[in-house]
């Protein structure tokens, strides 16, 4: 008799005890259900619950479908602007790559630096993020060799104009030399350039290239260790001369299939991958 009782007693607590909690899917069914045209009375039914829990959970459900809407398109419209940063900076890109801007592949601007960040994680290493990673590091030691060339010259000629003759004035010799290099890379050879003395009243001026370099009170002043002095600085330029113009091969050869990928990007209007930057 004892052992009945108790048995009775373990049965009686099980049909009383709790239902678990509702679990977000299931008061998707039950707002689902309900849509479909079934009424919460035989929704309650079938699910086995009390018709105000099933009533509170598809309210509850209302409530998550509306909140996931709008951040879906509070994450779309961050995407979609995301997109448009990438896109506007491959455009830039391209531009630059096109006009032969070596300079201008990373971007001054702090913002716009992290936008081109974003798009180098976004290309990874599929064979356009490869191109670009080239172009970039070809760019930077064209842009860094031609730092260090004006640096040396600018030495160089601080050196040889003080041993020039007493009262003669030069304007940067190192500035017209480093134009003279930039119109000339693609040859990879410095002109010696033609050099002309033109004296007057007012004293002389010697010419390089139909640029005056040097400037003297005095008619007769020899013109000859003047024009010796700029020689010298020409050569140091001339030596640097084949490695630019290998450099700005490999660029031009670069930028080409990278100008093409770029502009690829730009007619699909879509840049795949993903970045540190990317709305979650």
């Amino acid at each position: 008799m004892p052992v009945c009782n108790t048995v009775f007693t373990e049965v009686k607590t099980m049909r009383k005890g709790r239902r678990p909690a509702v679990t977000r899917y299931e008061r998707r069914l039950f707002l689902e259900k309900l849509e479909q045209g079934k009424g919460i009375t035989q929704i309650a039914k079938e699910a086995r619950r009390d018709i105000r829990v099933v009533k509170r959970n598809i309210e509850l459900a209302e409530q998550e479908r509306e909140l996931g809407l709008a951040r879906r398109d509070f994450v779309r419209g961050r995407l979609e602007q995301h997109q448009g940063d990438l896109l506007a900076e491959v455009s830039r890109l391209s531009d630059v790559v096109r006009r032969g801007v070596y300079f201008g592949v990373q971007p001054d601007d702090p913002v716009q630096r992290k936008i081109h960040e974003a798009l180098k994680q976004h290309l990874g290493r599929v064979p356009l993020g490869q191109d670009l990673e080239s172009y970039r590091k070809v760019a930077t030691s064209y842009t860094e060799k031609l730092k260090e060339l004006e640096r040396v010259l600018d030495e160089a000629e601080a050196r040889l104009v003080v041993d020039l003759p007493s009262g003669v004035t030069t304007d940067s010799w190192s500035r017209t030399v480093m134009g003279a290099v930039g119109r000339n890379v693609a040859s990879g050879v410095l002109p010696e350039g033609k050099y002309g003395t033109f004296r007057g009243v007012g004293g002389c001026n010697i010419e390089w290239d139909n640029q005056i370099i040097a400037r003297s009170p005095v008619v007769d002043v020899p013109d000859s260790q003047v024009i010796e002095a700029h020689k010298q600085l020409c050569s140091i330029a001339a030596s640097s001369m084949a490695e630019l113009q290998n450099l700005d091969q490999q660029i031009k050869e670069l930028g080409v299939t990278l100008a093409d990928g770029l502009d690829i990007l730009v007619v699909r209007r879509f840049v795949a991958g993903r970045c540190d930057y990317c709305p979650a």
